[in-house]
C-alpha cells in the first residue's frame, strides 16, 4: 500500500510541473513562486505534528512568505486531491494551519490575506495548463477505485469477494439467486465512501447441498459480489482463516465451502465451493488445556473446564475448551480388555473347519433391490468369502443355514466352530428357540421351556469349557421373561381371593367385606391402595413371603407423574419433568406468557417459510405429548403443532417454543382430585367447525369428569369434512360417548355403575338428530357409524343434555382462547397451583 501511495504522489508532482513557472522569467521571490512540491494543508493537526513533520519531510510543503506557515508533511494523496478541489471550487480551507479556525475563508483571514492571490494563481494554472489536469483527475480516479478494480475481476471470475466488514451478503447480478423475492420496503445499502444504493430484493443463493446463502441483498448497480462474514457466523456455520486460504464450516464440522486468497483478497468460488479432494480433518487441542489435564493427574476436560471456571483450585487459569481434546495416555490406559483365549500357532488343515462371520449395516443408502445389511463369512483356512445381501437382519439364520447344507454336501463334517465378535450375529444365527441373556439377573418364575445359554465371558469353568448352562429361572433380557412373570404374580393373586379386571387386565381387586384392595400392576412394579390400613399391611407381608420384593411406602412418584396426598384429595403433576424439558431445550430463561397460544394465531404449512431440524421438531412434539397426561390445558396447542411434524418450519417451531414459555409460567400447575365430591360419571363435547384452514377439517373435543375431577380428555381432528356445524358438533358428540362406553366398563372392575350418563352439548340440532330417527337431507350423508350414538340414547346408557355454550368446558380443546376465558376454563378442569389446593 505504501509503494502504491509513493507511486500516486510522484504522478501528482509530475502533473503539477508545468506550474512552476507561470509568469515566466520573473526573479522575484515575492512573485515567481516555486510550487513543483505541491503541498496542502491538513486539517485539524496541532503544533507538534508540524515540527514531528517538519523534520521527516522538509521539502514537502507550501512556503507562504505572508504568514511564515511551518513546513507541513503532505500525508496521504488523497487528502491532497481534496484539498486541491476546495481551492479551486470554493476558496476556502478547512482549518488554518496559524489561526485555527475552522471553515475559514482565506479572503477573511488576517493571517492569510495574500493567500486570496494563490488562489487565483493555481485557477489560473490548472486553466492553462489543461492536460496537467486531466493528469490530476486520471491519478484521482485510479487512488478512490483501488477497491473497484479488485471486484471488477471478482466479479468476471463468477466469485464472491470476503468481507469481514460487510453486514450482509449482496450482489448486483439476479442470475445468482435461486428465489428472489421484491423489498417489501425502501432499504439502502451505505458504502465506505458514504455513497448508497437501493436494494431492490431479497433471496436463496444455492452453493451447494450443504451451504446456501440466505437474505441475500439484490443491490442496483452493484458491480460485485460481497459475501458477509458475520451473517456466515450468524447461520451457525465457523469460518476459519489461514495463510493460504480459508474455510467454512457446518455444525458437524463438514466443509461446506472453500476460500481462496489472491493476494490481500480472500474470494469464494462457488462454481468449485469444495475440493473433490478427499481430507481428513484432524481436531486441533489447546496444549495449555492438555498441560493442565496432564498435571492434575489425567483429569476429565470436562471437570477441568468446570474447576477453572469457578475457580475451586487456587492458581488454576481459566481455560476454555473449544473441541474434544484426546490424550493418548487416557486412551490407552481406559480400554479394556476382553479375556480371549489365546491363538494357537496350528492352522486349519481343511476347508470349513473354522469359519469367521460378521453382520455390516445398516448402510446409509439402501440398494436398488432394497437391501440395507451384509452378512460376511470368511474360512479359515482358504480365506474364501461369502457375502449375502439382507434387508433385515433375521434373514442372516436363512442364509446360514443355506451355507451350511452346500458345505456339508462338499466337505461333509468338516463344520466345527464359528467365531464372530458377540454381537447381534449370534443371536440371528441361533434361531427362534435360543436367547439373548444379561449379566445380572433377577429370577422371578421358573420357566416352562428348555433354555440353554453359554458361559459368560471370563467365568468359563475351566474343567468343561465347552459346556452350557440349563436356564432354571426366567431371566432379566430374555423375551419371555416379562410374560413369566406377570403369569407368576396373577397366578398368586388369583390364588389369594383377588379377581382380575375384564379391562384391565393388570388390574387385580380383593373385596373384604365392605373394603376393597385394588393391585395395578406395570411391568415389576406394583401400586396398591385401600381404605383400611389392616388390609394393605396383610398384603405387604403376603408380598414379601412369597417375593424378593421392596417396600417403597407412599406413592410418590410414578412414570413422572408426582403425586401428592392430602386428606382433602391428590394432586398429581410433573413440575420435574417440566423443568427438565426446559431446560434441555433451553427455554427456562424466557419471558412467561399466560397463554400456550395466542387466541387469534393460526398455523399452515408455511412452504416459504424457513425449515428447521426436523428431528429436534419431533422430540420437542415428543415431550410435550407425555406432558398432557397432568396438563390438559395445553392438549389443543401440542396436537395442533403435532400436525406439522412432516415438514417443519420456523412458524411452527416458534409456536412450539410459545407452548415452553408457558409452562415456564405454570411450571408447578396440576390436576386436583378432591376427596369430597360426588361420584358420577359426566361428559361434555364440543367442536370448532372448520378449524383447520389446510382441509377445512373441524376439531373435536371432549372431556369426563368423576364428579368433579376430571379423568378423560382428547382434542383430536375429525376425519371427514363437516357440511355444517351441526354435523361437525355430532361427530364430536359420538367421539365423546364411545368414550363414556369405555369407561362404564372399565368403572364396573371398580366396583362403579352408572345409568343414563349426561353428555352435555352446547347444540339443540345434535341433540334433535340422535333423537329422531328420520333420515332427514341435511343428515343422510353423516357416516353411518356415527349414529350408534342414537342407538345409546335410546337405550338409556346415554343422555343428551343441553349446555350454554358460556359453561362448555371442552372448548379448550377445540380452538385458541383468549386470557380470561382460558383461565375461566383451566380452573373449571381443575388445573391449579399446588398453593391452591382445599
Amino acid at each position: 500500500m505504501l509503494e502504491n501511495l509513493r507511486k500516486a504522489f510522484q504522478q501528482v508532482c509530475a502533473a503539477f510541473e508545468p506550474l512552476s513557472d507561470v509568469d515566466g522569467g520573473s526573479g522575484d521571490d515575492d512573485k515567481g513562486k516555486n510550487i513543483s512540491d505541491v503541498c496542502f494543508m491538513a486539517r485539524g493537526e496541532s503544533d507538534t505534528e508540524y515540527e514531528d513533520n517538519e523534520l521527516k519531510q522538509p521539502h514537502d510543503v507550501l512556503d507562504c512568505s505572508t504568514c511564515n506557515l511551518n513546513k507541513l508533511k503532505l500525508k496521504d494523496v488523497l487528502g491532497r486531491v481534496e484539498f486541491m478541489e476546495d481551492v479551486v471550487k470554493n476558496n476556502e480551507v478547512l482549518s488554518c494551519p496559524k489561526c485555527r479556525k475552522s471553515k475559514c475563508v482565506m479572503v477573511d483571514c488576517e493571517n492569510c490575506a495574500n493567500l486570496e492571490k494563490e488562489v487565483s494563481y493555481l485557477k489560473n494554472s490548472l486553466l492553462r495548463f489543461s492536460d496537467g489536469k486531466k493528469n490530476f483527475n486520471m491519478i484521482l480516479d485510479q487512488s478512490k477505485v483501488l477497491m473497484l478494480e479488485v471486484a471488477l475481476v471478482a466479479r468476471k471470475e463468477n466469485v464472491w469477494i470476503v468481507d469481514s466488514g460487510c453486514s450482509r451478503h449482496m450482489t448486483g447480478d439476479k442470475n445468482w439467486f435461486s428465489s428472489l423475492k421484491k423489498a417489501s420496503k425502501t432499504e439502502s445499502i451505505i458504502f465506505g465512501d458514504a455513497s448508497t444504493s437501493v436494494v431492490l430484493a431479497t433471496g436463496l443463493v444455492k452453493v451447494n447441498k450443504k451451504f446456501e446463502l440466505k437474505n441475500v441483498a439484490l443491490v442496483e448497480d452493484l458491480k460485485y459480489n460481497l459475501l458477509s462474514v458475520s451473517q456466515i457466523v450468524d447461520e451457525n456455520f465457523e469460518v476459519h482463516f489461514k495463510k493460504t486460504g480459508s474455510k467454512v464450516f457446518d455444525s458437524c464440522g463438514d466443509s461446506v465451502l472453500n476460500i481462496s486468497r489472491y493476494g490481500r483478497v480472500f474470494k469464494a468460488d462457488f462454481e468449485n465451493p469444495v475440493s473433490p479432494v478427499i481430507t481428513c480433518l484432524v481436531a486441533k487441542f489447546d496444549k495449555y488445556v492438555m498441560f493442565w489435564h496432564r498435571r492434575h493427574g489425567h483429569v476429565g476436560f470436562d471437570h477441568l473446564t468446570r474447576l477453572s471456571g469457578l475457580d475451586l483450585v487456587p492458581g488454576l487459569p481459566k481455560l476454555k475448551k473449544d473441541l474434544d481434546l484426546v490424550c493418548k495416555p487416557c486412551r490407552h490406559a481406559k480400554m479394556v480388555a476382553s479375556s480371549h483365549t489365546p491363538i494357537v500357532s496350528v492352522m486349519m488343515d481343511a476347508p470349513g473347519q473354522l469359519l469367521h462371520m460378521d453382520i455390516v449395516g445398516p448402510a446409509r443408502v439402501q440398494s436398488v433391490g432394497g437391501k440395507w445389511y451384509m452378512l460376511i463369512i470368511i474360512d479359515d483356512f482358504s480365506r474364501y468369502s461369502w457375502i449375502f445381501f439382507m434387508a433385515t437382519k433375521d434373514e442372516a439364520f436363512q442364509h446360514f443355514r443355506g451355507l451350511f447344507l452346500r458345505l456339508d454336501l462338499e466337505f461333509p463334517g468338516s463344520l466345527k466352530r464359528i467365531r464372530s465378535d458377540n454381537g447381534g450375529t449370534l443371536s440371528q444365527v441361533q434361531g427362534e428357540d435360543d436367547c439373548i441373556f444379561e449379566d445380572e439377573s433377577n429370577d422371578n418364575d421358573n420357566d416352562k421351556e428348555e433354555v440353554y445359554v453359554k458361559q459368560p465371558p471370563g467365568f468359563e469353568n475351566p474343567d468343561f469349557p465347552n459346556h452350557v448352562y440349563k436356564l432354571s429361572k426366567a431371566l432379566y433380557g430374555l423375551k419371555q421373561a416379562p410374560r413369566a412373570w406377570y403369569d407368576r404374580l396373577k397366578n398368586f393373586l388369583l390364588a389369594k381371593g383377588f379377581s382380575m379386571g375384564k379391562v384391565d387386565k393388570t388390574l387385580f381387586v380383593l373385596k373384604h367385606a365392605d373394603n376393597q384392595l385394588f393391585v395395578q400392576i406395570y411391568v415389576d412394579d406394583i401400586i396398591f391402595g385401600c381404605s383400611t390400613h389392616a388390609l394393605v399391611v396383610d398384603f405387604v407381608e403376603t408380598m414379601h413371603r412369597e417375593f424378593e420384593m421392596s417396600m417403597m411406602g407412599e406413592l410418590l412418584y410414578f412414570l413422572g407423574l408426582q403425586i401428592k396426598q392430602t386428606p382433602q384429595g391428590i394432586f398429581v403433576h410433573q413440575t420435574k419433568y417440566t423443568k427438565d424439558i426446559l431446560r434441555r431445550f433451553k427455554m427456562e430463561n424466557y419471558k412467561p406468557i399466560s397463554t400456550p397460544i395466542g387466541s387469534t394465531a393460526v398455523l399452515d404449512p408455511d412452504e416459504d417459510g424457513e425449515a428447521v431440524d426436523q428431528q429436534e421438531y419431533r422430540s420437542m412434539i415428543g415431550s410435550l405429548l407425555y406432558l398432557t397426561a397432568s396438563r390438559p390445558d395445553i392438549q389443543f396447542v401440542v396436537c395442533l403443532c403435532a400436525r406439522f411434524q412432516a415438514s417443519p418450519r420456523a412458524s411452527h417451531r416458534q409456536a412450539v417454543k410459545r407452548i415452553m414459555w408457558y409452562l415456564n409460567h405454570t411450571l408447578e400447575f396440576g390436576i386436583w382430585y378432591s376427596t369430597s365430591c360426588s361420584i358420577c360419571l359426566s361428559g361434555y363435547s364440543d367442536a370448532d367447525f372448520g378449524g383447520c384452514r389446510i382441509d377445512r377439517k373441524s376439531t373435536s373435543g371432549t372431556c369426563h369428569f368423576l364428579g368433579t375431577s376430571l379423568i378423560a380428555w382428547s382434542s383430536r381432528k375429525q376425519s371427514s369434512v363437516a357440511q355444517s356445524t351441526a354435523e361437525s358438533e355430532y361427530v364430536a358428540a359420538a367421539s365423546c360417548c364411545s368414550q363414556i362406553l369405555w369407561l362404564l366398563s372399565t368403572l364396573k372392575d371398580y366396583g362403579l355403575t352408572f345409568d343414563k350418563v349426561p353428555l352435555f352439548c352446547d347444540n339443540t340440532s345434535v341433540i334433535n338428530i340422535a333423537k329422531n330417527h328420520v333420515q332427514l337431507s341435511r343428515t343422510k350423508h353423516i357416516d353411518i357409524h356415527f349414529h350408534f350414538l342414537r342407538d345409546h340414547v335410546e337405550k338409556g346408557d346415554v343422555e343428551l343434555q343441553f349446555l350454554d355454550t358460556k359453561l362448555q368446558i371442552a372448548d379448550i380443546f377445540t380452538k385458541p382462547l383468549d386470557s380470561n376465558r382460558f383461565a375461566f376454563l383451566c380452573g373449571e378442569l381443575g388445573i391449579i397451583h399446588p398453593f391452591g389446593m382445599v
